[in-house]
């Protein structure tokens, strides 16, 4: 079955769904490192003083739930993009 982002023939048209992936990706790492960076400041912030130990399991769980279930669907996208840069046309 024929990619239907490769249906023109003019090479123009594949350097423009090339960039569209390319932006994307990048787009998609960069999620991914600002996701796993929040998880590290808010266990920072949480550590100060005035912060019951309970309550700063609980929101530090939840965060971290969270940034992981986030992660895991946008890794879908991330994986169908880079198929598409790399796949073999």
């Amino acid at each position: 079955m024929a990619d239907i982002c490769y249906r023109g023939s003019d090479s123009g048209e594949k350097t423009s769904w090339y960039s569209t992936y390319v932006v994307g990706a990048s787009q998609l790492v960069a999620f991914v490192l600002i996701a796993l960076y929040s998880c590290v400041y808010a266990f920072r912030r949480l550590t100060r003083p005035g912060i019951s130990s309970e309550i700063r399991f609980v929101f530090i769980r939840k965060h971290i739930f969270y940034v992981s279930v986030f992660i895991f669907l946008w890794t879908f996208s991330l994986m169908h993009l880079y198929f598409q840069l790399y796949a073999a046309s």
